[in-house]
């Protein structure tokens, strides 16, 4: 390039290599070397003594919670100047002290909480879900509390209506079953009306259960009932027609009582079935058949699931 515009010039030369000769010139011109060594105190800046001063002074017990640009008015009004207050914010900002001052307490980093279990009953998931009875919006609830090592229903239960109650006395027998040893066992739960109602935490102290809820307003609150659940609703939806399509409305109670006795609160409680505990299992059956004959439709959907393979 430099041959070519010496011998027809730097803008025929351009004009022949499609450049422009800004680019050229900017080429030519030699970057000036970077000023070495340390930037240069202005004069007028403060010295070791006056920063100390200025920090006193934001430190103080009538300044700390103050602006810059308030503590500077305040000075005025009393005719005192000790520096700026872009000057303040610098010398808070040397010292890393450019937020509150005040003392505050500090989260610090948060870990989301994990329920793990390791081994059998270290941890325990528990639910009540509905169960379609044999009339339009007649429903029959089913409590359910699973191991969540190994995915076996520790205890279930099937009732007409959602009472503490009926879960805190399904919670003492599975944990009398088990032989659950204080501080061992953990349930989680979502955060419904009987999970988190006073009684049920009345009876996790006084057995030294510890309790576990998951955050509010989240799909995936108990994750582990309601996969269980949808084993039960969806996969055996079927065989759960099956069992309410024969039952009449006669023989429901009165305002919806399900066929219950009078005082019945529950029918036939599911104990601990495990599939290699079959003398159990024919209890849970026996204890359904005796459930069918009182209970009426409850009873025969009671049965139906001690029967029909929910043994965990």
């Amino acid at each position: 390039m430099q041959d070519l515009s010496k011998r027809t010039g730097l803008r025929r030369a351009c004009e022949a290599l499609g450049l422009a000769r800004a680019t050229v010139y900017r080429r030519r011109r030699e970057t000036p070397a970077p000023r070495g060594g340390p930037r240069r105190s202005p004069e007028r800046a403060l010295d070791a003594a006056e920063r100390a001063t200025v920090l006193d002074l934001l430190h103080s017990e009538e300044c700390v919670d103050k602006a810059p640009e308030a503590i500077v008015a305040i000075l005025l009004t009393r005719g005192r100047w000790v520096c700026s207050a872009r000057t303040m914010y610098r010398i808070l900002a040397e010292e890393g002290e450019v937020r509150e001052r005040r003392s505050q307490r500090r989260h610090p980093a948060y870990k989301r909480p994990e329920l793990m279990a390791t081994a059998p009953n270290q941890a325990w998931s528990w639910d009540v879900t509905w169960l379609r009875g044999p009339v339009p919006g007649v429903y029959f609830y089913l409590y359910v509390v699973l191991d969540i090592y190994s995915r076996c229903v520790i205890g279930w239960t099937l009732a007409g209506r959602e009472d503490t109650t009926i879960a805190k006395n399904m919670m003492k027998e599975a944990y009398t079953k088990q032989g659950i040893e204080p501080d061992q066992l953990t349930i989680h739960a979502d955060r419904g009306a009987v999970p988190t109602s006073r009684g049920l935490s009345e009876l996790y102290r006084e057995l030294g259960v510890r309790s576990s809820h998951s955050r509010p307003r989240v799909s995936d609150d108990n994750p582990f009932s309601e996969a269980h659940f949808k084993t039960v609703e969806v996969v055996r939806a079927a065989d759960l027609l099956e069992v309410v399509a024969f039952e009449r409305v006669e023989e429901l109670g009165e305002g919806g009582a399900l066929g219950y006795g009078e005082g019945v609160d529950e029918v036939a409680f599911g104990r601990c079935a495990r599939e290699t505990e079959l003398e159990e299992i024919r209890e849970v059956e026996q204890g359904f058949a005796r459930g069918d004959a009182e209970g009426g439709a409850l009873g025969r959907l009671g049965h139906w699931l001690g029967c029909r393979g929910y043994q965990g």
